[in-house]
């Protein structure tokens, strides 16, 4: 019954899909148990087609979130990496100066 009740508040069925996908996420991120039992009973008062629009909806943002989390960990391994071979030549470098100005002095 209670799910039933807030049915319209967290599954509004003539909303749009993002306005339904952001109602999820906001009831998960504010209370989590009543989250979960909401949407474990919400099959029984919400048509089947609506909560398969729901979880492919959410589905797609994890995929993309995914696909944005890789692509910065790529972006930020790339520039770490470009650092690290910028250090090791500055290093390699002053170290060729160093034993060029040793030779230099022996003459």
């Amino acid at each position: 019954l209670l799910t039933q009740l807030l049915l319209n508040t967290y599954l509004p069925l003539k909303a749009e899909l993002t306005e339904q996908i952001d109602r999820c996420i906001t009831f998960i991120q504010v209370n989590k148990p009543a989250a979960d039992i909401f949407y474990t009973k919400v099959h029984k008062y919400a048509p089947i087609a609506t909560i398969c629009k729901l979880i492919i909806g959410l589905i797609k943002i994890l995929v993309s979130a995914s696909n944005q989390s890789k692509k910065l960990q790529d972006s930020i391994d790339s520039s770490q990496l470009n650092e690290s071979k910028r250090k090791h030549s500055e290093t390699s470098t002053n170290s060729d100066l160093q034993k060029n100005q040793s030779q230099n002095k022996k003459l």
